[in-house]
């Protein structure tokens, strides 16, 4: 069964993940207006790290996201870790996290154009590549973000 980026709502795809054996759960916000939940991405653990996974119909993409905090690291490490990684299908982004400190996103974005289907197979198919290359560079990335100077 092939799903539209539409029909890929938070619940749909902690569901389709819940079928590949992972940890999954489904994140929700407390919606202003009417004080209802509403479901806004779903989050699916890998080796313990916390990726966010959202479909963005209105970008036609399939998003994997993942946050590593740096924030012993100074700007210009993080800054220069992110050009180096970049060059790696995931793109990285230096953002600060609430409290101050440096954090390296990891984003991998799946396009995917109108009209056309994404099946489970290949969304969790994405999803180890994205773990794999997570999981194969991520001890490297903290020793680059400390010698990047």
């Amino acid at each position: 069964m092939e799903f539209t980026l539409e029909q890929l709502s938070p619940d749909n795809v902690t569901s389709l993940f819940d079928g590949a054996f992972y940890k999954a759960e489904t994140n929700r916000v407390r919606n202003q207006d009417d004080q209802t939940d509403v479901a806004v991405t779903t989050t699916v653990w890998s080796d313990g790290r916390p990726v966010q996974v959202y479909a963005s119909p209105t970008d036609q993409v399939f998003v994997f996201r993942y946050s590593a905090n740096y924030g012993e690291a100074t700007e210009a490490q993080v800054l220069r870790a992110c050009n180096l990684i970049d060059e790696f299908p995931v793109h990285a982004r230096a953002e600060k996290d609430e409290g101050g400190a440096w954090v390296i996103t990891f984003i991998y974005k799946h396009i995917v154009p109108e009209g056309v289907g994404l099946g489970a197979r290949e969304i969790v198919g994405v999803f180890r590549v994205f773990e794999k290359l997570l999981t194969a560079h991520m001890q490297n990335f903290h020793a680059l973000v400390m010698q990047a100077e």
